[in-house]
């Protein structure tokens, strides 16, 4: 399903949804930063509270909207908020790396999924805009649980590491083919 607007979004960049938006930006790199020093348990909170804005920021802006059209959604958020989820995946880099695997592998897969969503981007900026469909939104939630359940591993049992990882970007890797799917079967007709 499509999540739709009744004006469309506004052209503004300073929202209450944007800034929660890029506070979870923030705690992204930091808990990488928090990760590769030492600290995991500090990591694994600032990661999930970083998580949390990607749900914070959809429902605040559309409750804004409810009450003061205008006000809460943006175009800048609609393309601001996968920026956002890109930079959260991006913790599967140290994750991997601490797993003994190929730093490559990581790579391979945020680089696939950012290539992959930028084309649809484009194809949908002709249309008007790419709409976020609730798939999407239960797909991120599918790839938060994945990488807070890796965290969790490293935490409890470094042995694990290295099987867990293949296996944690294994998930990873078909919840993205299955998002670009979900996304590429509501392209817009030309």
């Amino acid at each position: 399903m499509v999540c739709q607007l009744k004006e469309g979004p506004k052209q503004r960049v300073l929202t209450v949804a944007n800034l929660i938006t890029f506070l979870g930006m923030a705690g992204a790199i930091w808990s990488i930063w928090l990760l590769y020093n030492g600290y995991l348990v500090a990591s694994i909170i600032v990661y999930t509270l970083s998580a949390l804005t990607d749900f914070a920021d959809g429902w605040v802006a559309r409750y804004i909207e409810a009450r003061h059209p205008g006000r809460g959604v943006s175009k800048f958020g609609t393309f601001l908020d996968p920026a956002r989820d890109k930079m959260l995946g991006v913790i599967i880099i140290p994750l991997t790396i601490i797993g003994g695997i190929s730093v490559l592998v990581p790579i391979y897969l945020i680089a696939g999924e950012v290539f992959v969503v930028g084309i649809l981007a484009a194809r949908y900026a002709d249309s008007g805009g790419m709409h976020v469909l609730k798939v999407s939104k239960f797909i991120s939630l599918c790839q938060s649980i994945v990488i807070f359940v890796w965290f969790l591993l490293l935490y409890f049992d470094k042995a694990l590491m290295s099987p867990v990882s293949m296996i944690a970007l294994i998930i990873l890797a078909a919840l993205s083919l299955w998002r670009a799917f979900c996304y590429w079967a509501y392209l817009p007709k030309s």
